[in-house]
């Protein structure tokens, strides 16, 4: 059983201690490198990086997938299919959160698109998640809060948070579903119609 993969993308600050296997995406790759953590391929057009350290992404890649700058897909976009190709079903996504709007709003296109993977966005403040119908046990960690937005016609429930609901419908446009907490030590959502982003965060 393969482990998690981690994409590692530019705007990464830390990368989280997970057991995984790593994916360079463009500068993010050069971040990995530099710290002398081995790549599984790094991926990119890496049109912005100097000859050293283009050089010094070589040395730490076990494969290297150079793109051509003009594309339609974008760098990130092509290492999550390319990491699904491989067999990978947990996603790490880190370093592609905090930066320009447009490239994260494209971001969360991928979350919301990608079905054959288990995709989560970790930066230094937040966790970012599609959940399908079921019932999952989230509990309390670093994030102090936890928001929850329906990306169609959805059906919630949730047990041991400040706020609690008990089938409640919610529809792509609300937004009181945000900053509830959990209040012990874990709690139960259920999603018993749709599909929903949850963000657990913290200020």
């Amino acid at each position: 059983m393969l482990r998690p993969a981690m994409l590692v993308c530019p705007l990464v600050k830390s990368i989280p201690n997970i057991k995984c296997d790593y994916f360079g995406i463009d500068a993010g790759a050069y971040v990995l490198a530099s710290h002398k953590i081995m790549m599984e391929i790094s991926i990119g057009d890496f049109d912005s990086l100097t000859d050293d350290k283009y050089a010094l992404i070589e040395k730490y890649s076990i494969k290297m997938n150079k793109l051509n700058p003009i594309k339609d897909k974008s760098d990130l976009e092509e290492g999550v299919e390319l990491a699904i190709n491989m067999g990978y079903d947990k996603i790490y996504i880190v370093g592609a959160t905090g930066g320009r709007l447009d490239h994260q709003y494209a971001n969360f296109q991928i979350l919301k698109n990608i079905t054959k993977a288990k995709i989560i966005f970790v930066d230094e403040k937040n966790r970012i998640e599609m959940m399908n119908k079921g019932s999952y046990e989230i509990a309390k960690s670093i994030y102090k809060y936890i928001s929850i937005f329906a990306i169609d016609d959805s059906v919630v429930s949730l047990e041991g948070f400040k706020y609690p609901l008990k089938y409640r419908p919610l529809t792509s446009k609300d937004i009181y579903t945000l900053s509830n907490e959990i209040i012990g030590n874990i709690g139960k959502l259920t999603v018993h119609q749709g599909h929903i982003i949850v963000i657990q965060a913290n200020d």
